[in-house]
């Protein structure tokens, strides 16, 4: 196969000698030829390597001028890119080429900026964000590459891919586009309204065999699990096991590391026990202790209640074979590319809600982890399940994905903070513009009335006070373009201007506006430790939160059950004792959450609060609360806050230097490194850190 002589090199230097076949479909088809492509193919296939070869390919051709923007679903799956394609960019510059790369995700308060020459991967909701700070970033889009682009039909981060997508394609007619999929029931159609050529195959490197294997009972479950096991270590392969609960993970991870110690070499427990002091240093609570536990005997546990720093841990060791069992929700199938020999889906068959799981999707992406590309001959997926549940298994097994369906037509808030981008950002000033770009999305995929939608909508927003409409023409208000920039829905938005209109700003009514509005999305709390467990104690007697007024509200915009209603108080209690400074470890606790979880919520709540001082500000509503997003970034009182502005110092040393007596910078930059040393925590390295740092700031 003819290749340009520069994506053959990379190969070579990679020990590439062949293509595998949806690869050379893919050349054959365009790759370099400038045509958009829809790639959807099985898990390992070498999808990732297409969008360097078509990344590397642009980037010289250009002279290392080309904008290539590589996005994706979530967070951990950029790192995991980054470090790919960083080996594209190092092949440039050796070419005497100057292109950069670049990471940017999570917080939307601070919008990409520009796109440089080189690669910039970003996450969906980053790059949407960014364009409406800067509109004009969307002609700097040269490459659009769109890596799981299934997750369009996601019922949460589905809605975010679709817009982004439709925007580009609109606004930016000279983009090339490589859709990169795993196999989905309606990959043409998903091509079709991407405007690309369809490579679709369901080749594998590695042979996929599925076991399904009746077991009656729990105890017989675990004893078959265990057996599964030892057969796959003693055969030198590593195992994923899949289950429904946070809390069953942990506990099976924890069994099963009793099964696995006997089975590492001295070596291998040597490693193990530095790993198992890592993990112990990046997270506090229980959750952390058994992980620590179970890595240090060879297994781990992978859920999203654990800590991103935690997470990278444990994905990085089984990849480097040091960990040999890792026990998962399924989000590690819809997330980051973990492949094992074995795959043992050990729920199935199980109703959460009015969902059955695994769903068909669910089950073809855990499967599809199956098979070690370059090590395994064969990747063995065992599903364990009772007599009532082996018919549905022999039909997930046999049958084709479910197709992927627009979620943005589905969801009112996203829908509307879709169309009120368009117009605040300035990319569409005619009701005629906006119907265009909304037709632009996957609308083919649901039986629906776009234009309907999209003109109830647009009166929705007008009635809200976000946009003016004069015959046809639409212009954002103040508080329209404040909600936008803002990245909150128009439902959210509108909810806490009515908290801070009829309620306030102080901070005990901010924490409850922020935790009813549905922009939180708050994992589950507990109240079992908690004095005040039901609903009306709580409104009678938390002193920390103001929340009768803020209820009243929420539930007549948003029509919250007792539970819910409890659910998300006991999160602004949560969020009042984060923000106090009261340790990690007695929040988790107290209130029986996961680090994960808090610290998602606390950056969530830290958003918030920042785009309420906006939007207070574009209605002339005094904000009461200046410093609250701050805090709740870092977690502390607003005495300590400035302490945390010198590297080094993160919420828990600043919590120990203010009780040690440093209330200031200044304070911190006249120490000397023995006085530090005395604060718990805080070595002569440290110290001198902190020391320098403080100076450097005093200085300025």
């Amino acid at each position: 196969m003819k290749l340009p002589e520069h994506v053959r090199e990379y190969l070579d230097r990679k020990g590439i000698r062949e293509l595998f076949p949806p690869q050379r479909e893919a050349v054959e088809k365009g790759l370099f030829d400038d045509e958009n492509l829809l790639i959807a193919s099985p898990t390992a296939s070498g999808k990732t390597l297409l969008a360097e070869m078509r990344a590397l390919h642009e980037l010289i051709e250009s002279h290392g001028e080309t904008r290539v923007v590589y996005v994706v679903p979530f967070r951990a799956l950029a790192r995991e890119k980054y470090g790919e394609l960083t080996n594209v960019i190092e092949f440039c510059r050796e070419k005497g080429l100057e292109p950069t790369i670049e990471i940017s995700t999570g917080d939307v308060r601070r919008p990409i900026r520009e796109l440089r020459p080189g690669i910039t991967v970003t996450t969906a909701e980053k790059l949407d964000a960014s364009l409406r700070s800067r509109p004009s970033l969307v002609e700097e889009v040269d490459l659009l590459v769109l890596d799981e682009v299934h997750i369009v039909g996601d019922r949460n981060r589905g809605a975010t891919y679709e817009a982004l997508i439709a925007l580009v394609r609109t606004f930016r007619e000279e983009v090339s586009l490589l859709a990169l999929s795993a196999t989905v029931g309606n990959a043409e159609e998903l091509a079709d309204w991407l405007d690309a050529t369809p490579v679709i195959s369901d080749w594998r490197p590695v042979e996929l065999e599925h076991r399904i294997v009746e077991v009656p009972s729990a105890s017989e479950k675990d004893a078959k699990v265990r057996k599964l096991i030892r057969k796959c270590l003693r055969e030198g392969g590593q195992a994923l096991v899949f289950l429904y609960s946070r809390r069953r993970a942990m506990t099976e991870a924890k069994n099963l590391s009793r099964t696995v110690s006997g089975l590492l070499s001295e070596d291998e427990k040597k490693e193990l026990r530095t790993l198992a002091e890592r993990v112990s240093e990046l997270g506090e609570g229980e959750e952390t202790e058994i992980l620590a536990y179970a890595v240090m005997r060879g297994v781990a546990f992978h859920h999203a209640g654990l800590t991103a720093e935690q997470r990278a841990l444990v994905e990085d060791a089984f990849r480097e074979g040091l960990l040999k069992v890792v026990v998962s929700t399924p989000t590690l199938a819809a997330g980051v590319n973990l492949p094992a020999r074995y795959v043992i889906i050990k729920d199935f068959g199980m109703r959460l809600g009015n969902e059955i799981k695994p769903t068909k999707n669910e089950f073809k992406q855990m499967s599809g982890r199956a098979g070690r590309p370059g090590y395994d001959d064969i990747g063995l997926v065992f599903v364990l399940t009772t007599s009532n549940w082996k018919e549905l298994a022999e039909e997930y097994v046999h049958s084709e994905a479910d197709p992927v369906q627009s979620r943005i037509w589905v969801s009112g808030p996203q829908l509307r903070r879709f169309l009120l981008g368009l117009v605040a950002a300035g990319f569409c000033r005619q009701i005629a513009d906006v119907m265009r770009v909304a037709l632009n999305t996957f609308t083919s995929s649901v039986n629906i009335h776009p234009e309907d939608a999209v003109l109830s909508s647009l009166k929705m927003l007008v009635d809200w006070g976000f946009l003016e409409e004069l015959e046809g023409e639409l212009t954002a208000t103040k508080v329209g373009h404040a909600v936008s920039q803002s990245y909150l829905t128009p439902d959210s938005a509108k909810f806490l201007l009515r908290c801070m209109e009829e309620v306030g700003t102080e901070e005990n009514v901010v924490l409850p506006s922020i935790t009813l509005c549905p922009d939180f999305q708050p994992a589950p709390i507990s109240s079992k430790s908690r004095e005040l467990s039901t609903l009306d104690a709580f409104m009678g007697g938390s002193p920390s939160v103001e929340a009768d007024e803020v209820l009243e509200l929420a539930v007549e915009e948003f029509g919250y059950d007792d539970w819910e209603l409890e659910r998300r108080l006991a999160w602004a209690e949560a969020l009042s004792d984060w923000v106090s400074g009261s340790p990690d470890r007695s929040i988790l606790r107290k209130y029986d959450l996961y680090p994960g979880d808090l610290y998602r919520a606390k950056d969530d709540a830290a958003w918030i609060a920042w785009g309420m001082s906006r939007l207070a500000r574009a209605a002339g509503i005094t904000w009461r609360s200046p410093l609250l997003s701050r805090r709740l970034e870092y977690g502390v009182p607003k005495e300590a806050l400035e302490l945390t502005e010198v590297e080094g110092v993160g919420r828990t040393l600043a919590m120990r230097l203010y009780r040690a007596g440093y209330h200031s910078v200044r304070d911190l930059a006249e120490a000397t490194v023995p006085e530090l040393t005395r604060v718990r925590g805080i070595g002569e390295q440290l110290a001198r850190k902190i020391i320098e740092g403080a100076r450097r700031l005093t200085e300025t």
